[in-house]
């Protein structure tokens, strides 16, 4: 419940912030817009799931196979740098990713859903194949 009340305070922050620096003026119910809508609900649920499942696999694997001394190394570090740190290895990771999607034909059949929007926004950016 947490996650959509920030999604939320988020979508509204994005909503006002097109109304007065958008590109161009546009219909807030554009064409889309409630598929977008049903995505978001659909990946929200799913992404807390596999988020979930994928930490808990990395975590199991890297405490069986890496080194001891590799395990919590951020965890004495003060919260800015575990931030920053999250933040450069996920935009690393999700850089990669996002380029084999676009490389890989059987990735890019999943996530050309993410491109398929006719009317773009701040929204359209939340479409993804579940």
């Amino acid at each position: 419940m947490k996650m959509f009340i920030i999604f939320g305070v988020i979508a509204t922050f994005f909503m006002i912030a097109e109304r007065i620096w958008g590109a161009r003026p546009q219909p807030f119910f554009r064409a889309g817009f409630v598929t977008d809508c049903l995505y978001v609900v659909t990946n929200i649920g799913l992404r807390f799931l596999f988020t979930i499942l994928i930490a808990s696999g990395v975590q199991d694997f890297g405490q069986r196979y890496l080194p001891e001394y590799t395990m919590g190394v951020l965890l004495d570090q003060p919260l800015w740098i575990q931030a920053i740190s999250i933040i450069v290895v996920l935009d690393f990771l999700f850089y990669w990713m996002h380029r084999a999607k676009h490389r890989w034909q059987w990735w890019w059949r999943l996530h050309e859903t993410h491109h398929s929007s006719q009317e773009m926004d701040w929204f359209s950016s939340v479409r993804f194949h579940p």
